[in-house]
């Protein structure tokens, strides 16, 4: 057997509605699914998500996965929202560092509150630290950089940007000279040099010389997103497509009129999924087995 055939990356929302709809007898194989009962499914696995996200018992990781993302620097500018294209789903930032408008990049500390209260507010330079202020809403953090930026590249140059081939607008995040490969978005390596955002591209040109500005680069965990369209990847951590598939179906299981000896099976089957997520939320024993006795 070939390496990786069983991986199946791309499971898609009605894929995973679907098997629930199965389970509680409200779709048949071999058949599409009733648009009304697919509505049902994504508005109860969206609560699902949103809850799971939530979970704070310290037995499940929240359900989150890694996004990476570039925040351009102004002149003179310490705090970044979302208005200045702060990502507005940041759960907690991974790892960072400043990148120059060349391409060069150095690391970045990320610290507390109080550690930012002991710099000097005023103090000018090339960025080495940053806040991360967390709010209620995650759209509503900001970011403050210190020392304040003084360039942002050359001539305090910005950022290049483009028309990808699905008509969105994309932000240069490193400069390069373009070729098919690095084409937003079908070219294979185009999230090295470009990321969705901005607004005034023109269309992208082979053979031309794109530039960017002074950004710092982060990788962040960010919250899933929901599942509108039908072709919406589940977007979960790996292994967590089964756990959702049985909690959904326990979900629509009184929806539609599932016998309750059926529904204690699919409640078995989340303990069981669950169990090969999370090992240590399994019960243990408390027999005692080959004990010794000392005399």
């Amino acid at each position: 057997m070939a390496l990786g055939t069983t991986f199946l990356p791309t499971q898609k929302r009605n894929d995973l509605i679907k098997q629930a709809l199965l389970d509680v007898h409200a779709a048949k194989v071999g058949e599409a699914a009733d648009g009304n009962k697919l509505r049902v499914g994504v508005d109860r696995l969206n609560a699902i998500l949103r809850e799971e996200d939530q979970d704070k018992t310290g037995g499940k990781r929240f359900l989150t996965t890694l996004s990476t993302k570039s925040l351009f620097l102004e002149v003179g500018r310490t705090i970044y929202t979302a208005t200045e294209g702060l990502a507005v789903d940041i759960h907690e930032i991974h790892s960072l560092h400043w990148r120059d408008a060349l391409g060069g990049e150095r690391g970045m500390d990320l610290v507390t509150p109080r550690q930012y209260e002991m710099l000097a507010k005023l103090d000018t330079g090339d960025p080495l630290k940053i806040l991360l202020r967390k709010a209620a809403d995650p759209a509503d953090n900001d970011l403050l950089v210190w020392p304040i930026p003084r360039t942002i590249g050359t001539g305090d140059a910005v950022a290049d940007e483009v028309l990808g081939t699905d008509a969105l607008n994309y932000q240069c995040v490193l400069p390069h000279t373009s070729s098919l490969d690095r084409k937003p978005i079908t070219g294979t390596d185009w999230k090295t040099y470009w990321q969705l955002g901005g607004s005034s591209g023109a269309a992208w040109v082979v053979d031309t010389a794109y530039t960017s500005a002074s950004a710092i680069r982060y990788m962040y965990q960010r919250f899933l997103f929901n599942c509108d369209t039908l072709d919406d990847d589940p977007d979960v951590p790996d292994g967590w497509a089964n756990y959702l598939r049985w909690r959904l179906a326990e979900d629509l299981s009184s929806t539609f009129d599932v016998p309750l000896e059926e529904r204690d099976w699919i409640a078995r089957m989340i303990k069981k999924a669950e169990n090969m997520l999370f090992p240590s939320n399994e019960a243990k024993t408390t027999d005692f087995h080959n004990k010794t006795c000392y005399f």
